[in-house]
């Protein structure tokens, strides 16, 4: 049974007619009205920002980062926009949400689902399996490793978010 996330993104793609990947989410914050910009962070532990002020969205991503890593942090704040309100900072007029480093420890609640809304929109379950018995079917793999390198590299993720996934999916056992 899928979550609210994996629903929410689900509801997403199809809103915004993604029917493969890699996922362009910068497109999608942009036609949800949400600016993205990329900026260098004093602190390499927070990844991303979402921003909420009366007047404008924007998700404010670490330029330092890797590029699969900030895509997955775009994907994560829009799940926070899509599923949570956010904190209100400055007297009321904005609302905000931080990726940091403890936003993949599993210990709050919107960090979880905001993750899981990220690994449904960048590696939608139907699209992941498909890709996952195609390759195992037509290519030589010889680990797991190489098999989520592989799947990473056409979903424009981390080798790690995709072995996570494919976790999750029950399609390779946890270590």
């Amino acid at each position: 049974m899928a979550s609210n996330a994996e629903r929410a993104a689900h509801d997403l793609l199809a809103r915004h007619a993604v029917a493969a990947p890699p996922v362009p989410v910068d497109k999608i914050a942009a036609a949800e009205g949400i600016s993205v910009v990329q900026e260098p962070f004093r602190d390499d532990e927070v990844s991303g920002v979402l921003l909420r002020e009366p007047d404008r969205t924007m998700i404010i991503v670490n330029a330092a980062n890797a590029v699969v890593r900030q895509r997955f942090t775009i994907a994560h704040e829009i799940g926070h926009f899509t599923l949570h309100r956010g904190t209100v900072y400055l007297d009321g007029r904005a609302r905000v949400n931080f990726r940091d480093g403890l936003s993949s420890m599993a210990t709050d609640q919107e960090e979880i689902e905001a993750n899981s809304f990220a690994a449904a929109l960048l590696m939608p379950t139907k699209w992941v399996r498909t890709a996952f018995e195609t390759t195992v079917r037509n290519s030589p793999v010889g680990s797991e490793e190489e098999l989520a390198g592989l799947l990473a590299g056409r979903f424009v993720v981390s080798r790690q978010a995709m072995l996570f996934r494919l976790i999750y999916l029950g399609l390779i056992a946890a270590p």
